[in-house]
């Protein structure tokens, strides 16, 4: 498109921690890391919300658990 630029994001090798952040951040296909598939990533963020329910709920239920007993 004529007076557009095309911007295009660069991650710093150096200073990649592999964490996964800018795949999650870019659109899908935008950019991958390396070592892992975009599905792989995506799988894993999957897992670590559904750990966080579980402990939301083992903590919610110990807290009935403790209105019961008291």
């Amino acid at each position: 498109v004529l007076g557009r630029t095309k911007l295009v994001a660069e991650v710093n090798p150096v200073l990649c921690k592999g964490c996964g952040a800018c795949t999650a951040s870019c659109r899908p296909g935008a950019i991958d890391l390396r070592g892992f598939t975009n599905d792989e990533i995506l799988h894993a963020e999957f897992a670590l919300v559904a750990e966080e329910k579980k402990i939301e709920k083992l903590e919610e239920a110990e807290k009935i658990l403790e209105e019961v007993l008291s």
